[in-house]
């Protein structure tokens, strides 16, 4: 049987289907306003806003000329309500690693499809990039992400908001996410290699070759899995932390 849904996430609701198209840092009307365009008591209106805020829909600024703001629908704050969802399922990270050789490699083949023109150019622009990286490189301290590890992590996250489609975006993003680690400890083998792959797989899509695309991400991701395995085993077991 399902459950009658309480009036605060009817309004939850409708504060997000009347919020979208507004770009985020939007502040939304005052509690008068909303009280009146809502018709609800002050109480459900504010545990409305509160489960937004939880989930990372608004953010509530205090003092004067404050209130609840729109914030951006972006993939850390889906990660880290999924995060929640992955650690109560027993997920490991090594589950999230094998999810991220599913869903890139096939978002690799499907840029290469496309041949989005925009894409194309930024992929082009992205081996420029990596090409200054690789010849300016200074070591990093080791307690922050080097520019060479940036443009590693950035490439994965370039490919999943081509693929055209906000469900795999968000999804995929989210996931790779849950990897990052600003101290270095698991952010992985990164080194100038990793950079030359990300480089051959940025011209195979480049040039239209979607399969040899697929299959260079497929390969690079089986690597680096094989990496921790050999390098540290207990973390890829570790369940999933709600960050």
């Amino acid at each position: 049987m399902r459950r009658t849904e309480k009036v605060s996430e009817v309004i939850a609701r409708e504060i997000v289907r009347d919020s979208r198209g507004f770009p985020p840092g939007t502040m939304l009307p005052p509690e008068a306003k909303l009280l009146e365009r809502y018709r609800v008591s002050r109480q459900s209106l504010r545990e409305a806003l509160r489960m937004l805020e939880v989930q990372g829909l608004v953010v509530i600024r205090p003092g004067p000329g404050g209130g609840p703001m729109i914030a951006e629908a972006d993939s850390w704050h889906f990660g880290r309500m999924a995060s929640l969802y992955f650690h109560l399922a027993g997920a490991t990270y090594r589950d999230t690693l094998e999810a991220r050789l599913i869903l890139e490699p096939m978002v690799c083949g499907i840029i290469a499809q496309k041949q989005d023109p925009e894409h194309i150019q930024a992929l082009k622009n992205y081996l420029e990039s990596s090409k200054t990286t690789m010849e300016g490189k200074v070591p990093p301290s080791s307690f922050e992400i080097s520019k060479e590890q940036e443009t590693v992590l950035e490439f994965h996250a370039m490919l999943m908001t081509m693929v055209g489609n906000p469900v795999i975006t968000l999804l995929a993003r989210s996931i790779q996410d849950l990897r990052v680690d600003p101290t270095g400890n698991h952010a992985g083998h990164l080194e100038g290699d990793i950079l030359l792959v990300h480089d051959m797989i940025a011209r195979a899509i480049i040039e239209g070759r979607s399969a040899q695309a697929e299959q260079l991400m497929r390969e690079h991701i089986q690597e680096f899995i094989q990496y921790e395995l050999d390098n540290d085993p207990a973390y890829l077991e570790q369940t999933v932390s709600w960050r």
